[in-house]
């Protein structure tokens, strides 16, 4: 009886609860019970019959009739067919279920899985099979892994072990349920994690956020789980060895401790190197959650956050540059993001969609951010990163919009002084407009400084003692010469100043092309004909596609060159005759962007105004439906979508209310 527990999966038991004890059933009602075909479903019948005989019961077959169920010992039939005998056996229906229980197969042995016997439990064929391990292949490229095939043997996931813990930490934390047990282990030992994971928070006074805690005890899921089949992480070469502070590092050893007693296993020197590497790259460095260390914002990370502000006004003249609360909130999040970027530590972001689709902007600022740090690293930047990124950048958008709350900066150089008050002048000339007070102290005198009313402290030395905001070294930070100063946004001003982005002759109602680097030819040639566009313009904006894409929400896309080429902005609107996949989307609109050199005072406000309709899809079907330049203005002032014939009929309704009132 022990085997029969393991004996039925979830289409045995699907054909049984099909079959009748009363009533003969044909191989064809049963194909369709079960979705398969009449040949399949009597190859399932015939396996299904010598479980049951073995387990007091019977399938009988009678010819043009079908088959029938017959019970012969019914108290050993019904361990069979329910209580524990029928737990959760994962059969999974379609191709991308197949994939996701291939990945969760693979990853979840070492030995070699045989196709026939993945055919047998499926009940596909092994070509079907083989047709999806193309797929699984191109999830497993991702991490920067590969299919062994060895015949006789079967396959089996080969690459770097670090990769493979990353790939196994997304797989089965979201693909569990496929597993044999139904995910029940992974919840128990998730479970056991998180218990441990706290105990060490708390000793080391760490801080995650639910997203990033939830990252870590997948990580750590993975690393028992490869620990339980002897699979380690190999000793890392001296010249790769992270540089890890002594409170991570610390916590990351006790946490091997409470591991190690929880799951009856030994985790050696690297697997708590690796351990470390995933604590620092997922905790918060928020100096306020610190209590035993300093926050420090290397000059590194700041050169990183220049070049990351220089691509954005490259590329949309946005010039944040000199915006001083963006820029620690993004040297804040480099500190972090920095580890996970130079090991290739993946991070999962659960509101990524959602970011995607309502903040569309800051997204597109953050992908445009993302382009220096995938040169700099030399790896792509995720989805999930960037859409972390995206928040930092919607928060300073609202500010932008609601104004902003002045910052206390203390600077701190060895002997104060004349060079302490010379960066003071330098801070109040440049940033006078996000700094309330700028004070100095020199670093003796730092004991007896009372930092409660001080957000950032900007230090030429280094600091021992421990304080309780960050500290940003600022060799590098005040040497950019890309300064330039902020200029303020007009809020509250009205929508003419619209009409100096878009002209009714760059309106295009009809656009042909069947892929997006013909749509994009053929609208860049209708705008030459009306002004002629630079050299290399078309060149220019492929480029850009191939940086990062431009479709983030429904049926638009805005296309622009990655560097400025026009000595005119203009925005030149298309439609396509037919809508055609973009990179994610189907796309019919196209909102060719051009800003070139000069002031551009109310940018932002354009930027918000163009976002704001493409977010909104009944506005943009509307355009396609009118394809009407006047209608066009009206929709990006905010008019409600519709068709164009019935916001005309009340607007006049509205009016003629309006006069009969008076």
């Amino acid at each position: 009886m022990e085997g029969s527990v393991r004996m039925l999966g979830a289409k045995e038991r699907a054909l049984l609860l099909a079959l009748s004890e009363t009533e003969y059933c044909t191989s064809g009602t049963l194909a369709k019970a079960l979705g398969v075909s009449s040949k399949t479903a009597q190859g399932m019948v015939k396996d299904l019959r010598e479980k049951l005989q073995k387990n007091g019961a019977d399938i009988l077959a009678r010819t043009r009739h079908g088959y029938l169920l017959q019970v012969n010992d019914r108290a050993l039939f019904e361990t069979l067919s329910s209580g524990e005998n029928a737990a959760a056996h994962f059969i999974p229906s379609g191709s991308e279920e197949r994939i996701h229980y291939l990945l969760v197969l693979l990853l979840g042995q070492v030995d070699y899985v045989k196709l026939d016997d993945v055919s047998e439990e499926l009940y596909v064929s092994k070509y079907t099979i083989s047709g999806d391990l193309h797929q699984v292949e191109e999830e497993l490229a991702k991490y920067h892994l590969s299919i062994l095939r060895r015949p006789n043997y079967g396959i089996r996931i080969t690459g770097r072990e670090i990769d493979i813990r990353n790939c196994t930490a997304h797989v089965l934390a979201n693909y569990n349920n496929m597993m044999p047990d139904g995910g029940a282990g992974y919840r128990n030992m998730a479970q056991r994690i998180s218990q441990c994971l706290m105990s060490a928070m708390h000793k080391h006074a760490l801080h995650f956020s639910e997203i990033n805690f939830r990252n870590l005890v997948n990580t750590i899921f993975a690393t028992i789980h490869r620990a339980l089949q002897h699979a380690f992480i190999p000793l890392l070469e001296e010249d790769s060895a992270p540089d890890i502070n002594e409170n991570v590092y610390a916590a990351a050893h006790y946490l091997a401790e409470l591991l190690e007693a929880q799951f009856d296993i030994r985790l050696p020197e690297p697997e708590v190197l690796f351990l470390a590497l995933n604590i620092a790259g997922k905790c918060n460095y928020s100096s306020a959650d610190r209590e035993d260390e300093n926050v420090v914002i290397a000059p590194e990370i700041m050169a990183l956050v220049d070049d990351m502000l220089e691509s954005i006004y490259e590329s949309f003249k946005l010039d944040y540059g000199t915006n001083f609360l963006l820029r620690m909130n993004l040297g804040q999040h480099l500190v972090a993001m920095d580890i996970r970027l130079r090991y290739g530590m993946p991070i999962e972001n659960p509101l990524l969609c959602e970011v995607q689709k309502h903040y569309s902007l800051a997204y597109a600022l953050a992908e445009q951010a993302a382009i220096p740090l995938h040169r700099h690293y030399g790896r792509n930047v995720s989805e999930d990163e960037i859409g972390f990124l995206a928040y930092i950048f919607q928060l300073t958008l609202e500010q932008e919009r609601k104004g902003f709350e002045k910052k206390n900066v203390l600077v701190v150089c060895s002997s104060g002084g004349a060079s302490s008050r010379l960066i003071a002048y330098r801070f109040e000339e440049e940033f006078s407009k996000y700094l309330d007070n700028i004070e100095v102290c020199d670093v003796f005198h730092l004991e007896q400084y009372d930092f409660s009313k001080i957000d950032y402290i900007f230090s030429t030395v280094p600091i021992h003692q421990k304080v309780n905001v960050p500290i940003i070294r600022v060799e590098d930070f005040l040497n950019q010469s890309s300064m330039r100063v902020v200029q303020s946004i007009l809020e509250g001003s009205s929508a003419d100043f619209l009409s100096a982005y878009y002209q009714p002759e760059l309106f295009f109602p009809h656009v042909e092309g069947r892929t997006k680097e013909e749509a994009i030819f053929n609208l860049c040639t209708q705008i030459d004909r009306v002004m002629s566009l630079p050299q290399g313009f078309y060149s220019a904006v492929l480029k850009r596609e191939e940086l990062a894409r431009t479709d983030f929400c429904p049926l638009v896309a805005f296309p622009h060159a990655y560097k400025v080429l026009s000595e005119k902005t203009f925005v030149a609107v298309g439609i396509l005759d037919e809508p055609i996949r973009w990179v994610e989307n189907d796309v019919q609109v196209l909102l060719l962007i051009s800003i070139a050199d000069g002031e551009h005072p109310e940018l932002q406000k354009f930027y918000l105004s163009i976002t704001s309709f493409m977010q909104d899809t009944a506005r943009v079907k509307s355009l396609i439906q009118c394809r009407d330049y006047p209608w066009f203005m009206r929709l990006l002032c905010g008019e409600n979508g519709g068709s164009r014939e019935n916001n005309t009929q009340k607007q006049n309704s509205k009016t003629q209310k309006e006069y009969e009132s008076l």
